[in-house]
């Protein structure tokens, strides 16, 4: 038993003590739970009883558990849970119907605590004054089941090595030959051409007049009147610059 198991048992007697001390230890309080370990978010059920301590008459009973309880009664940071309880009277003790027994639910949430502790109260008014009671409960959690881990293992592999060996390789290489071709090249030629042209020619022409002169005849002069003779060089003057430009 752990030194933390041991002192939370050697103090809840105390403290149950002191509690109904503060009630008035009117009610007395037990409760059962399982004995084999609980596996937590599966709910279990615990039995409890109340029973009245007085010689009055107990109206207005209450039930309330606390869990998980690390410091009853106080419970800090626990869960509180209304029971509905077995009896809301409780007649005087030593009479018929002075106690009464029920059920309750609870859940286990923290697989690493080892054992879950809570806390029953009950609590009513007996002539006027406020009496109650209370007492722990426990149950052991079954451990969380540990996370396997991933060790890596190294298997050996053998891995074939290729060497490479250079094997001189005579490789037949075509040379191209450069053969000369002869290609005739068609050289155009000028040639000049010579065009005849037509040059208007102004001839002149003899025209005989008749004379009725007998004793003598005279020879006749062709002869070119100005107009004529301005065409004429015209003429030959457009002929000579068109040969010109033809050279």
């Amino acid at each position: 038993m752990s030194k933390k198991t041991l002192l939370l048992v050697l103090s809840l007697p105390l403290a149950l003590v002191s509690f109904a001390s503060a009630q008035g230890a009117g009610m007395g309080v037990t409760k059962q739970c399982p004995l084999t370990p609980q596996t937590i978010g599966v709910q279990f059920q615990c039995t409890y009883s109340i029973s009245n301590l007085t010689a009055n008459t107990i109206t207005g009973v209450t039930v309330t558990n606390k869990y998980p309880c690390n410091n009853p009664p106080t419970c800090t940071g626990a869960q509180s849970f209304v029971i509905t309880p077995c009896a809301t009277t409780l007649q005087p003790s030593g009479s018929v119907g002075d106690s009464c027994s029920g059920q309750l639910n609870e859940t286990a949430t923290d697989c690493s605590v080892g054992t879950l502790v809570d806390f029953l109260t009950a609590s009513g008014t007996a002539n006027g004054n406020a009496v109650g009671g209370g007492t722990t409960g426990q149950v052991d959690v079954v451990a969380c089941t540990p996370t396997p881990t991933n060790t890596p293992t190294r298997t050996p592999t053998f891995t074939a090595t290729n060497t490479a060996t250079n094997t001189p390789t005579n490789t037949p290489t075509n040379t191209p030959v450069n053969t000369a071709t002869n290609t005739p090249t068609n050289t155009p030629t000028s040639t000049p051409t010579r065009t005849p042209t037509n040059t208007p020619t102004n001839t002149a022409t003899n025209t005989p007049t008749a004379t009725n002169t007998p004793a003598q005849v005279q020879a006749v002069v062709p002869t070119l009147s100005f107009p004529m003779l301005g065409l004429l060089a015209a003429a030959l003057v457009g002929a000579a610059l068109w040969l010109m430009k033809r050279h």
